[in-house]
């Protein structure tokens, strides 16, 4: 009787934001206005429209969708991993972010929700103080784990540290105690525990000793390049960042500045694509998926991984999201149409 007075109220609070949501980027916009497309046969079990996020652990990988379900995939098979909402989603909103621990998953929602998958395989909703349990009432963009605590950041601005479960605002100088005023993209943090965030102004924030740090760029305002960033990732204690201008930099800390990896588009750009997510290989080398539907490897420089859609792309629409798998080496990529493909090395297959 109390599960099923719990999954009511949950249902109640999903219905509540849901009908609420708030988006002040023009990412979360595109992720609320994408409407389901015909899928492959191959990943009927995945026919949620576009895939957002993308995680990788002990040999299995987990997709976020548009129809707010997270996946399970071990040996090329898609399991469901049933949420409280409707039809097995969390809550009915779009999963837009993924992050993994040992033994739990969590996800991030357009309701502004965050969940938490436990090892027997059921979800709480990690509720905060704003409407109906939100964080702050907009989609949360980014989740990471660091040093066993959780970080996550909002469209509205904020970055939240969760502690003694509760969520604790990591306040910074814009409107309302905001990082910089404007949507948090992403999140990203170095081996000693700094924690960096990428924003829509076009800016990337280090936290460090309770304190947000402007990393200014040559752009105006101190962004990067004029435009907005989405895209924060540090690998051997080098920041990157990739942006709507289809640029990536990368962080010199003795010069304290910015250098572009520049690709074969117009001004140095990859493709003219909006930069949407970043891993990286255990030999340092970025991934780069974008917005025109590409996914690019740098080594010394940027070659193009070529997939079986037009022009070589994977599938013909946006590439959301990346993973890397350090076991196996394989990249994964999850796309607008909802395809999930592996990266072999050589070649791109469609799971």
């Amino acid at each position: 009787m109390k599960s099923f007075i719990r999954i009511l109220i949950l249902f109640f609070c999903a219905v509540t934001a849901g009908a609420n949501v708030h988006c002040f980027s023009y990412k979360c916009k595109m992720m609320l206005e994408q409407r389901h497309k015909p899928q492959n046969l191959s990943i009927k079990l995945m026919n949620d429209g576009a895939v957002y996020t993308l995680a990788n652990k002990n040999g299995k990988v987990y997709a976020g969708t548009f129809a707010g379900k997270v996946w399970e995939n071990a040996s090329n098979s898609w399991t469901l991993l049933s949420g409280p909402g409707t039809d097995g989603s969390l809550d009915g909103q779009f999963v837009s972010t993924l992050s993994l621990t040992e033994s739990h998953i969590f996800a991030g929602t357009a309701s502004g929700y965050v969940w938490e998958r436990d090892g027997n395989g059921n979800w709480t909703n990690l509720t905060g103080s704003s409407t109906a349990g939100t964080l702050d009432d907009s989609c949360i963009d980014s989740i990471i784990h660091v040093s066993g605590i959780m970080y996550a950041a909002t469209d509205r601005g904020n970055v939240f540290k969760r502690i003694n479960g509760a969520w604790v605002k990591l306040a910074g100088s814009g409107y309302l105690d905001t990082v910089d005023s404007s949507a948090v993209g992403a999140l990203a943090a170095d081996s000693s525990g700094n924690i960096y965030a990428s924003t829509y102004y076009g800016n990337i924030w280090k936290y460090s000793n309770g304190i947000w740090t402007h990393i200014a760029g040559n752009g105006y305002y101190g962004s990067l390049d004029n435009s907005p960033l989405w895209v924060v990732a540090v690998n051997n204690d080098i920041v990157h960042a990739g942006s709507f201008a289809g640029k990536i930099w990368s962080y010199n800390t003795e010069l304290a500045a910015w250098g572009q990896l520049s690709g074969s588009g117009d001004e140095g750009t990859l493709d003219g694509g909006i930069a949407w997510s970043m891993v990286f290989n255990s030999n340092a080398n970025p991934y780069v998926a974008t917005s025109n539907g590409n996914v690019f490897k740098h080594t010394s420089g940027w070659s193009l991984l070529y997939g079986s859609g037009s022009s070589g792309t994977l599938d013909d629409s946006t590439v959301w999201s990346l993973t890397f798998d350090a076991v196996s080496g394989y990249v994964y990529a999850g796309t607008d149409n909802g395809g999930v493909f592996i990266f072999d090395g050589n070649s791109w297959t469609q799971i």
